[in-house]
């Protein structure tokens, strides 16, 4: 079975990038790929508050969601 086989039955994609800037950056050639290759998908990114505004309103994206370290009810849950 290959990818090609069931390419046009996916609808969602998510892509968690939760690291640095320079990591988001090299990224983007990933993103653009994934667009083009699945130009039906809705493409979400979640990304955190340091490195979201790199992809901030980019083509190849439909949503962002951004993640926003040391707020909300997990508040400092994983801090050691």
């Amino acid at each position: 079975m290959d990818i090609k086989d069931f390419k046009n039955d996916i609808k969602n994609i998510l892509i968690i990038r939760r690291n640095n800037i320079g990591d988001m950056i090299c990224a983007i050639p990933v993103l653009r790929t994934i667009r083009r290759e699945f130009p039906q998908a809705h493409v979400t990114v979640l990304a955190d508050s340091t490195n979201a505004g790199i992809i901030e309103g980019a083509s190849f994206i439909d949503s962002l969601l951004v993640l926003k370290k040391n707020q909300g009810i997990y508040k400092n849950k994983w801090r050691l």
